[in-house]
């Protein structure tokens, strides 16, 4: 999984919006999600984590301002997702647990 989530690439494609990436990367995750919940729940949390540091990289990619700071980069990711918990497959998991 990590291999295939490295393999998209996500840093790179900074001409979409977050909104974008989602529609690419939701039914691969929800795909995930559905098949290792049912068994091993706490598989797919270091799934969330390896998606939520390509999404910092993305960011950090993306906008100038987060381009040296992990800090930065890691609360805006933060912001984000509590304004749009559903926007990631595994963001809205991990809220409903």
């Amino acid at each position: 999984m990590s291999r295939k989530v490295a393999s998209w690439r996500l840093h790179r494609r900074t001409t979409g919006n977050l909104a974008d990436l989602a529609v690419e990367v939701n039914p691969v995750l929800r795909g995930w999600l559905n098949y290792f919940t049912v068994f091993y729940p706490s598989a797919v949390y270091p799934i969330g984590k390896r998606i939520d540091r390509h999404l910092m990289r993305w960011a950090k990619w993306k906008y100038k301002r987060l381009k040296r700071s992990d800090d930065r980069a890691r609360v805006w990711l933060r912001d984000v997702r509590q304004r749009s918990p559903d926007l990631f497959a595994h963001w809205a998991m991990r809220y409903t647990t």
